[in-house]
């Protein structure tokens, strides 16, 4: 059984509607940027009309450039945001959301081991593309974008986590 799900950032969609457009997960946003954020009242709505929460940090589309101690900083400001929404020990999508080159996942790889090192490699998640994704052996589970993944993910017989 699929499930459908809504990603939306800066635009704040009613739980109530996530819910009657049939959308049984939400992919909602932490950040440094308030404005697009997830917040307690909007987690505790969302469970209410019986609507998964996916949690993405997403605070720059290249912040996982900035290797292991920028995956510490993502990771301590991750958790304690989820915190604050009522979900401690939640999954958490860490984003690489751009076309990553070989030659950055190193850096990438670095940045999810910082992440894993402050809430486990078993809550560690990676956003890309199919190349950061493909590349990558230090997050738990992927949620593979069709943007910059050409067919790569309908010709390999592997699924992204949607």
């Amino acid at each position: 059984m699929t499930t459908r799900g809504l990603d939306y950032a800066w635009t704040h969609v009613p739980p109530a509607a996530v819910r009657s457009a049939g959308f049984g997960f939400a992919a909602r946003y932490l950040s440094h940027d308030p404005s697009k954020n997830l917040t307690g009242p909007e987690a505790a709505a969302l469970i209410s009309v019986n609507v998964e929460i996916v949690l993405v940090w997403e605070d720059t589309a290249q912040g996982a450039l900035r290797g292991h101690a920028g995956g510490v900083a993502d990771a301590l400001a991750a958790d304690q945001q989820a915190r604050q929404c009522g979900l401690p020990g939640a999954f958490i999508y860490f984003a690489a959301d751009w076309d990553a080159t070989p030659a950055q996942q190193p850096l990438i790889d670095e940045y999810l081991m910082g992440v894993a090192t402050v809430i486990g490699r078993a809550r560690t998640g990676l956003y890309g593309g199919f190349w950061p994704c493909s590349r990558t052996r230090s997050a738990a589970k992927f949620w593979g974008t069709l943007a910059w993944s050409g067919n790569n993910w309908a010709t390999c017989g592997w699924v992204p986590d949607v």
